[in-house]
C-alpha cells in the first residue's frame, strides 16, 4: 500500500521516460528535472540558440555575431586610402621614407576590422595581411613614383627598367624603417582583437 497521495502525490511512483516507472525513484542532479527544447537545466542555466554557451553565438559568446564581409570590405577601403596618402607622401619626399607611417595604417586597419566585423579569430589575421599588403604597396609605388618625378619618366617605365624591390630592400635597412613595418603589421592584429572583443 502506497503512502499518502494526497495534493502533493508523496508516495506516488515516480515516472520515467515514456510513461515507464521510474527504477532508482529518483529525480536529476540536485533534484532538477531538466526540461527539453530550451528549458532550464541542471544548475538553472538557460542553452544559448545554435548549441552555444548561454548568450549564444556558438563559441563567441554574447554580442552580435562577427561580420567578416562588412570587416574585409572596411578594411580594404581603409588600406586602400592610407596606402594612397603614405605613397603620395614618399613620392614627394627627396628621401624620407616615412616610416612611422606604417605603424599609423596598422592602428587604423586594425580598429576598422575590429569594430566592423566584430570578435572571430580569423579578423585579427585579415588585419595583419591588409596592412602588410597596403604598407608594402604604398613605399613600393612610393619610391616609383618619386624616380618618376626625378627623371621625369612614366611610373611604368621606372617599374620596367629600375629595380625598385631593391631600392625597397635598402629602405628598410634605414631609419628603422623595417622595425616601424613589423611593428605596424602586429599591432594591426593586436588592435583588431581587442576593439573586436570590445564590441
Amino acid at each position: 500500500m502506497s503512502g499518502y497521495n494526497g495534493p502533493g502525490n508523496y508516495g506516488a511512483p515516480q515516472q520515467g521516460p515514456y510513461g515507464q516507472p521510474d527504477p532508482y525513484g529518483q529525480q536529476g542532479p540536485y533534484g532538477q528535472q531538466p526540461g527539453p527544447y530550451g528549458q532550464p537545466g541542471p544548475y538553472g542555466q538557460q542553452p544559448g540558440p545554435y548549441g552555444g554557451g548561454p548568450g549564444g553565438y556558438g563559441p563567441y559568446g554574447g554580442g552580435r555575431p562577427p561580420r567578416i564581409g562588412a570587416a574585409l570590405g572596411i578594411g580594404l577601403a581603409v588600406a586602400l586610402v592610407g596606402g594612397g596618402i603614405y605613397a603620395f607622401m614618399i613620392s614627394e619626399s627627396d628621401d624620407s621614407f616615412y616610416g612611422w607611417m606604417a605603424i599609423i595604417i596598422g592602428i587604423a586597419i586594425g580598429g576598422a576590422v575590429g569594430k566592423f566585423g566584430g570578435r572571430h579569430a580569423a579578423l585579427p589575421v585579415l588585419a595583419l595581411v591588409l596592412t602588410g599588403a597596403a604598407v608594402y604597396l604604398a613605399q613600393y609605388f612610393g619610391i616609383a613614383m618619386m624616380v618618376s618625378d626625378l627623371y621625369h619618366v612614366d611610373v611604368s617605365e621606372v617599374i620596367d627598367k629600375f629595380d625598385v624591390t631593391e631600392a625597397w630592400k635598402n629602405a628598410m635597412e634605414e631609419d628603422g624603417n623595417g622595425v616601424m613595418f613589423g611593428i605596424g603589421v602586429v599591432l594591426s592584429g593586436v588592435v583588431a582583437k581587442v576593439v573586436g572583443d570590445r564590441s
